[in-house]
């Protein structure tokens, strides 16, 4: 009941507004990225030939990045809207820093279509928790708040305080490749496993830069019974290999 009083009242406040998130221009009512032409023509959606495991774009005509040919991922895979450049990074700060929680419905139309684009099929949605410190500092979880959206969008039940993050971890932007998984070591865990127990669960964030806290999530979702784990992120953090 308080989670359908809460989506109720983030759509109240925070409703698709009639001007392009990204130039404030006037654009049609329908418009459902809240995004006009203009701006939709220079944003760097990911495209062309990208790795078949996370996502990220390939400068050659490789299958998989250098990084997921030798990791383990226990996700099936990751796609995202975006490259992470300056548009697109400034829009996820504004989101996540300047309390700008109006890009939560945009984040999540564009996301829509990654999910058609890719046929994805799952059965349940679930979003990258943060630790109770820092949600409280912050106010609200960014990615929460796009899960919660894209389930209306796509009428899949969203799955809300179950995995959760147990260990105040260090901010990973601060850490190398190593420091990164020793970082997020059993900092995640699942509550009800029987939510996501023969599932295909989808699993949403908002930037992919090495995929460690998407991959830590997927693992205690796979131990929990999840019958695989698919990912999507607003935007996709380019590794150079």
């Amino acid at each position: 009941m308080f989670k359908k009083f809460y989506n109720l009242s983030i759509n109240t406040m925070y409703p698709d507004e009639f001007t392009c998130n990204f130039c404030g221009d006037e654009i049609f009512a329908d418009d459902k990225n809240a995004t006009c032409d203009k701006c939709k023509s220079t944003l760097p959606f990911c495209s062309g030939n990208i790795c078949k495991t996370c996502g990220d774009v390939i400068e050659n005509e490789a299958r998989y990045c250098e990084s997921c040919k030798y990791e383990t991922r226990f996700f099936k895979f990751n796609r995202s809207a975006f490259l992470y450049d300056d548009k697109i990074a400034n829009a996820i700060r504004q989101f996540k820093f300047d309390n700008a929680k109006y890009w939560y419905s945009c984040f999540a139309s564009f996301l829509f279509d990654v999910y058609k684009k890719y046929n994805y099929n799952c059965d349940i949605i679930c979003y990258v928790p943060m630790h109770q410190k820092r949600q409280k500092q912050r106010g609200y979880n960014q990615s929460e708040l796009i899960a919660t959206r894209l389930g209306e969008l796509l009428n899949i039940k969203v799955s809300y305080e179950n995995l959760v993050k147990i260990k105040d971890t260090k901010n990973q932007v601060d850490l190398n490749f190593k420091q990164r998984k020793e970082n997020l070591c059993d900092a995640f865990f699942v509550i009800d496993k029987s939510e996501f127990k023969n599932k295909n669960v989808l699993l949403v964030d908002d930037v992919y830069t090495t995929g460690s806290t998407l991959n830590n999530c997927a693992l205690k979702l796979k131990k929990a019974g999840a019958k695989e784990v698919y990912c999507l992120t607003v935007a996709h953090a380019h590794q150079k290999h």
